[in-house]
């Protein structure tokens, strides 16, 4: 005898179909792996099964080696701000061992002057060298134009999270600017060690945990030392202080759209020079994208979507931080 379906009427729902949400992108114990595909989407048993899954997977993930080559490179991915600053100068007390061979510090050259004084004081501080990366110059990349091959149109390279006007909201582009030149000049100079292996120590704290990520390459293991130690922003500041160093800058390019109003005015006080030119490059990437489409949204670099040189930059700002940074290669 043939078993028929029931009909569509007739049919009973999951037992667990009221809870069926949508879940946290990010895993609950706090290490950062991504959750992906059904597990976003599960019922409440099968979440429960997966975190059984996951917490027996990474119940000796502390335990394991650090990389599966037997003597790997150590090398420090340094943004010059205040966690990287910390990681370095950790290393350089022998607090988190081994001793790296080198740390590398991607160049933009759109740094401000007390970052790369910052650097050069550092790199007098620290026993191993810095090796400064010049992967090219991002503004003129920025005014160039790429066409597409299936299409055989022209469009304006999109490097910066600009802020443009859309169906009366405000919406913010994707950003290439880390890729191009931050992930992938560091991910050149880690390929040079690639026979034996590198650890690249990223310092991210307790409070951007979230940026952490797994390395895709067999040869690259991430390490973050600042994680292992329960150490936070506020503990790298205090830690500084009580070694007697200065509090680094805040490293950042001058006309990253990530920058709060505090940061634009001080630029704008302190480096006027600065911050004209991001002033000019904002109207040039505009210019641009009026000559190849007309039809495109104007592109802005401070979130009200007006020029910098009409923006009125407020006194307070409640924005945070550490949500619109760079990712852990970047560093800033």
């Amino acid at each position: 005898m043939v078993k028929r379906p029931r009909p569509r009427a007739e049919r009973r729902p999951h037992p667990n179909f009221k809870s069926r949400r949508k879940l946290s992108s990010r895993c609950e114990c706090g290490c950062g792996t991504a959750l992906t595909g059904r597990q976003l989407y599960a019922s409440t048993a099968c979440r429960k099964r997966t975190q059984r899954q996951h917490d027996r997977d990474h119940k000796n993930r502390h335990k394991r080696p650090l990389s599966r080559h037997p003597d790997p490179v150590h090398i420090i991915s340094l943004g010059a701000g205040v966690q990287s600053s910390t990681l370095a100068l950790m290393a350089a007390h022998g607090l988190i061992t081994p001793m790296p061979r080198y740390a590398v510090f991607s160049n933009l050259g759109a740094e401000r002057p007390e970052t790369y004084t910052w650097l050069k004081q550092l790199a007098r501080l620290i026993p191993f060298p810095i090796k400064w990366l010049q992967p090219g110059s991002i503004t003129n990349y920025a005014l160039q134009s790429t066409v597409t091959r299936k299409t055989e149109t022209e469009h304006l390279n999109r490097l910066f999270p600009q802020f443009y006007k859309a169906h009366g909201k405000t919406n913010i582009a994707d950003r290439r600017c880390t890729t191009l030149f931050k992930i992938l000049p560091i991910r050149r100079q880690h390929h040079r060690h690639i026979k034996s292996g590198v650890v690249c120590w990223l310092g991210i704290s307790t409070d951007e945990a979230i940026r952490m990520r797994d390395s895709d390459l067999l040869y690259l293991t991430n390490r973050y030392p600042l994680i292992e130690l329960k150490m936070s922003r506020q503990d790298c500041k205090q830690w500084l202080t009580d070694h007697g160093y200065p509090l680094p800058p805040k490293s950042s390019c001058v006309f990253c759209p990530f920058q709060k109003d505090a940061q634009w005015r001080d630029l704008q006080d302190n480096h006027p020079q600065l911050f004209q030119n991001a002033c000019k490059l904002e109207l040039a990437i505009q210019d641009r994208q009026n000559q190849i489409d007309p039809d495109g949204p104007q592109m802005f670099f401070h979130r009200s979507c007006v020029t910098l040189s009409e923006a009125k930059f407020t006194a307070t700002d409640r924005t945070n931080g550490f949500g619109n940074d760079c990712s852990g290669f970047c560093g800033t």
